[in-house]
This record gives structure tokens, sequence and C-alpha cells, in this order.
């Protein structure tokens, strides 16, 4: 009995979370629950607005702003791949209630950034320990503590 018990503990710390994944979708390969497949990336629900990618004008939520060395920003397929950084949020408002918009190899909606950076357009986007949105490299800014320059 004691075995079984631990056994169903040990298969319960096991599953995994995919909560802030950026699976590829398709009509053969579906997304985790919770999820939803928009234009060929698996997304958490309530995902929506447009991404401002700079001169390659303003994504739709079927899109990310892709931006690489080679190229100048420009608005891909979701689904496709970026030679570089992308963004298929560059705030809050793209995401659903309570979600941030946070840095990784995609910027994307997540529960929380932890660890990353949040993604921002307007210092109101940005949390209070990290309240200036600073535009440097990207369409979109990051969250800093210090002073934009």
């Amino acid at each position: 009995m004691r075995f079984a018990l631990v056994l169903l503990v040990m298969v319960g710390a096991c599953q995994r979370d995919y909560d802030n994944s950026l699976f590829r979708c398709d009509v053969l390969r579906g997304c985790p629950e919770g999820q939803g497949c928009i234009g060929g990336r698996c997304r958490r629900a309530g995902v929506s607005g447009e991404v401002a990618c700079g001169p390659g004008g303003t994504c739709t939520g079927e899109q990310q702003c892709c931006v690489d060395n080679t190229n100048p920003p420009r608005c891909i397929p979701a689904g496709d791949e970026c030679a570089g950084y992308s963004a298929i949020c560059d705030g809050p408002a793209d995401c659903q209630a309570d979600d941030e918009c946070c840095d990784g190899n995609i910027a994307a909606c997540r529960s929380e950034c932890g660890e990353l950076t949040n993604i921002c357009t307007v210092d109101a986007d940005c949390p209070s320990g990290y309240p200036h949105c600073c535009i440097d490299s990207y369409p979109w800014g990051t969250c800093q503590f210090r002073t934009c320059s």
C-alpha cells in the first residue's frame, strides 16, 4: 500500500508544466491543455493584440516580429523560425488578464516572468521594481530599474 502511495505521488510530481511553452502546432500536432494554436504556435488562451515591429509595421496575432542581424525588423508567420530574436507580444495588453509579456528566445505571454525580463511599450507596462520601459535594440522595450538613456 505504501509503495502504491509513493508511486502515485512520484507520478503526480513528474507531470510537465506546459503553461509557458511555445510549441509549433498545425492540424496534425495540437497544443497542450489550456493552450490554443494561433498562427502555427501554441499559446496560452486569451492572447490577442498586435506587436509593433518598427520599420516592419505592425504584426497581427497570427504573426511575430522578427529581428535578426541580416534583415530589418519584419512580420513573419508566428510558426516560422526567426534567425534572431522575435516577439509575439510587446506588452501585457497582448496577454490574457494577469499574464506578463516576457523575454526569452521569443517574447511571449507567461503566467509570470520570474527571472526573465518584462517586455513593454510604455512605463505603465512595467512592474514597480523595474519601472522604466527602455527601448534600445528592438522595436519593443524591456523593463529596467535604471532610467532609460
